[in-house]
């Protein structure tokens, strides 16, 4: 009797540490990601725009993609991940077709799609029920 229910709460304990681990990660992810996506809006926004440092913001973002991808992938649904990174990749054909404009709206996009999967992995009530 005791055994089963030792075994039943060592479980229970188990998935809140691995979630609370990976609910972290996902945040610190998601911040990171959205600084630069930030970063990056504005210099679209900026009077000046210099294409070799927003080249290099898009490519900072797609370091930091990949870097995070890979964990992030084990646990969350790749149809999430795969949303994020065609907007990405939206935004990096916005810049070498020179259209900005349309290249905010989809720095836009990423960033809420990455905030909804940060929600999404949130540990509450309203994610269990």
């Amino acid at each position: 009797m005791y055994k089963g229910i030792f075994i039943i709460i060592s479980i229970i304990i188990i998935i809140v540490f691995f979630n609370f681990i990976t609910q972290n990660y996902t945040k610190a992810a998601v911040a990171v990601l959205e600084d630069n996506l930030e970063k990056m809006r504005l210099d679209f926004l900026g009077e000046e725009k210099d294409e070799k440092k927003i080249k290099n913001d898009i490519d900072i973002v797609f370091e930091e993609w990949y870097k995070r991808y890979n964990i992030l992938a084990y646990y969350i649904e790749h149809d999430e991940l795969e949303k994020v990174e065609n907007d990405l990749t939206m935004v990096r054909s916005c810049i070498e077709a020179g259209t900005l404009e349309e290249g905010i709206e989809h720095i836009n996009t990423s960033i809420f799609l990455m905030n909804h999967i940060k929600e999404k992995e949130t540990f509450s009530l309203k994610n269990i029920f």
